[in-house]
């Protein structure tokens, strides 16, 4: 697969990494390091293929439902507990995905561990919408 980058200035390019191909196996917690990986930029052929990177995939961070009405039932000053895995790349040394944790539209303050998000819940009542962005 491939995917268009945005350059950002002279010295920073970012892209989004490739998707795996639905038809292979579950990508192990451990990571997976693509067969091939490369850049096509116009007219350059050293990045075209790159194989020996230490670029890794890790499958991607689950979370688990609140039960069978989707809805989780707080008290105020309450923490927030996300159950889920793949929360932390396994075998990645200190590399840490970023989560942004939105209860309507406020924020939470985050703990993160291999298998929960601690948010401690923004003071409000009511409904809200749980909103979870990795980047």
């Amino acid at each position: 697969t491939s995917n268009t980058c945005s350059t950002h200035n002279d010295t920073l390019m970012l892209c989004q990494a490739p998707g795996i191909i639905a038809t292979r196996r579950p990508v192990p917690e451990s990571g997976e390091v693509p067969e091939e990986f490369g850049f096509i930029l116009d007219n350059v052929q050293s990045l075209l293929f790159l194989n020996g990177t230490t670029f890794t995939y890790y499958p991607d961070p689950e979370f688990e439902p609140f039960g069978s009405t989707g809805v989780l039932e707080i008290k105020p000053g309450s923490p927030i507990i996300l159950k889920g895995r793949n929360l932390i790349p396994g075998g990645s040394g200190n590399a840490r995905l970023n989560f942004t944790v939105l209860i309507g539209d406020k924020a939470c303050l985050l703990t993160v561990s291999e298998v929960q998000l601690l948010c401690d819940s923004p003071n409000l009542t009511g409904q809200h919408r749980v909103t979870i962005r990795v980047e």
